[in-house]
């Protein structure tokens, strides 16, 4: 597991680092669909044309099948050896998300953080007011909504809302919209 580091120049503040999360039942039927179904398919067909004439097909969904199967095993790995932290002091915040980046935004550049609705339900969202802020533009797009907030974490264990809230509380100075 990667340990979150928070830069040296983290005042006095509070971390929330998400537990590890291994992987669910959803991300191992997703594998199972990517990397299972070509080969379902491929004997289906080849118990009608025969094997060697199948072969080409297996192959062809085969490789077609596999980029998106590689993305969710990144993403499982990445949730699970490095779970998202957010970190809030003084500055303002400072996040490591989907296991790649960590960055910090400043509270003058802090529109508001809130909890996702919809399909982003759970999750805690950075909204900004100008998107080209170090960092938020190097998360995944499955990090960014369509809106344009950043889903930094998802709520659960080690991610705690009520104490989430308190700290941005504490932390945040007066015009930052929370809805948490």
């Amino acid at each position: 597991m990667r340990v979150f580091q928070p830069p040296s120049d983290f005042g006095p503040g509070t971390l929330f680092v998400r537990e590890r999360v291994p992987p669910d039942t959803a991300s191992w039927l997703r594998l199972l669909a990517h990397f299972g179904l070509p080969l379902i398919i491929a004997g289906a067909i080849a118990e009608q044309v025969g094997p060697w004439a199948a072969l080409p097909g297996l192959v062809v969904l085969g490789l077609l099948s596999f980029p998106p199967g590689l993305r969710v095993l990144r993403e499982v790995r990445d949730d699970y050896l490095a779970p998202d932290a957010v970190g809030l002091d003084e500055r303002g915040v400072i996040a490591r998300s989907a296991g790649r980046t960590t960055f910090r935004v400043p509270w003058s550049r802090v529109r508001r953080l809130d909890a996702g609705a919809g399909r982003e339900a759970g999750w805690l969202r950075l909204w900004v007011i100008d998107d080209a802020i170090e960092g938020v533009d190097r998360l995944p797009r499955r990090r960014h909504t369509s809106e344009g907030a950043a889903l930094l974490a998802r709520f659960g264990p080690g991610m705690d809302r009520e104490a989430l809230l308190v700290a941005v509380e504490r932390h945040a100075p007066e015009g930052i919209r929370v809805r948490l």
